[in-house]
C-alpha cells in the first residue's frame, strides 16, 4: 500500500477522538508529526494493528519536509541550469546581464543565474519600518538561499 502523501489522508485513517495518550493535543497534530517523521503511525493506541500493518511503514525510507524541499531545490536548479537564460528573458521580457536573468515581479527583482541559484532583492528597511523596528542597516539585500536569514540574524545582534 502506498505511504499517505499528506498530514489529512493520515488523519482520516485515525478515529479522531483527541484522547491524547499519543503525546499530540489533537489527532490532526498526531497526524501532522507523523507525516513530518517526528512520530511513528505506531503510537497512536487507538489504531488496530492491520491498519498500522498497512500504512505504518518504514518511515526511515521516507523524507522529512526539508529534504524533500532540498532535494527539489536541487533539481529545479539542476533544470534552471540547462536552460538559455538570454533567450528566455527576450521571450518574457526580463533582462538579461552577466549570466543573470532578473524579472521584475510586484516590485521586486527576482533573478536567476546560469548556476541555477535564485536570488530576490528586498528592501529590508522598509520591511523593518512596517513592523516598526530598525535594527538592520543598509536599504537593499540580496539574498539567496540561507544567505539571508544568516545575515540577517547577524545584522539584527549588531555584529
Amino acid at each position: 500500500m502506498p505511504q499517505p502523501q499528506n498530514a489529512m489522508q493520515i488523519f482520516q485513517l485515525l478515529d479522531k477522538s483527541n484522547c491524547r495518550e499519543c503525546g499530540e493535543k489533537t489527532c490532526l497534530a498526531f497526524a501532522g508529526a507523523v507525516f513530518m517523521g517526528t512520530k511513528q503511525l505506531a503510537q497512536c493506541p487507538k489504531l488496530d494493528p492491520e491498519t498500522i500493518a498497512r500504512f505504518g511503514g518504514n518511515t526511515a525510507e521516507s523524507k522529512t519536509v526539508e529534504e524533500e524541499r532540498d532535494e527539489t531545490m536541487r533539481r529545479l536548479q539542476s533544470r534552471v541550469a540547462e536552460i538559455d537564460l538570454a533567450a528566455a528573458a527576450k521571450r518574457i521580457g526580463a533582462d538579461f546581464a552577466g549570466d543573470r536573468l532578473t524579472l521584475k515581479v510586484l516590485g521586486k527583482n527576482f533573478s536567476v543565474d546560469t548556476g541555477g541559484p535564485f536570488q530576490v532583492e528586498l528592501d529590508i528597511d522598509r520591511q523593518q519600518r512596517r513592523m516598526g523596528q530598525s535594527r538592520v542597516s543598509g536599504s537593499k539585500h540580496r539574498v539567496g538561499p540561507c544567505r539571508h536569514s544568516c545575515a540577517m540574524r547577524k545584522e539584527s545582534k549588531g555584529t
